[in-house]
């Protein structure tokens, strides 16, 4: 899973902060945006896409763990070991994927000037999966009866699989959107 740097983008957040600082062009209204801040409005909408996509591969990626242990739900002779390996893949897929990105774009959002409805279900659903992973790794931990016979652990395995379905679904329109943004702004020269 590929992790954003913190260097670079602790660089894109400095970026965003002094954009901030500064109210854009377009957002007064005036006809011309200088050459420099369109090219930081580009990197941060660069750095938007990346996060997305890391987002995008953590919710798939905790999907697959999560169905495989809800595959194994069916099966008694499944040994412990399987189902803790798949619980954490799952709690390291949202720790070091997921909740990162989540919280660099939950920054980097105002900045961005994406206002589609797509990047609210986007948060929704990943703050959702975000706060049900713990419900997973500490219900297979915890467990003194066989996975087949735990009813939570069935029902927080099934819960994480939807919400990582409608997290990979959230951040594909919010990722097409948002390249076709970056696409666009690349296109259009910065006036001057």
């Amino acid at each position: 899973m590929a992790i954003i740097h913190s260097r670079r983008s602790a660089s894109l957040l400095a970026v965003a902060l002094s954009l901030a600082s500064m109210a854009s062009a377009e957002v007064r209204g005036k006809a011309s945006v200088p050459a420099g801040e369109h090219e930081q409005g580009l990197a941060l909408q660069r750095l938007g896409v990346l996060l997305l996509h890391q987002m995008e591969t953590a919710a798939r990626d905790t999907r697959y763990h999560a169905g495989e242990l809800e595959t194994y739900d069916n099966y008694q002779s499944v040994s412990r070991w399987s189902h803790l390996h798949h619980a954490d893949h799952i709690q390291q897929s949202i720790e070091q994927g997921l909740k990162p990105a989540l919280e660099q774009l939950e920054r980097l959002r105002p900045y961005l000037g994406w206002r589609e409805p797509a990047f609210d279900k986007l948060f929704t659903a990943a703050s959702e999966l975000a706060a049900a992973d713990n419900s997973v790794l500490g219900e297979t931990r915890l467990r003194s009866t066989p996975t087949v016979l735990n009813l939570k652990f069935s029902q927080a395995v099934k819960r994480v699989v939807r919400q990582a379905g409608a997290l990979v679904k959230a951040s594909s329109t919010a990722g097409e959107y948002a390249a076709s943004q970056v696409k666009a702004a690349e296109g259009t020269p910065s006036k001057r």
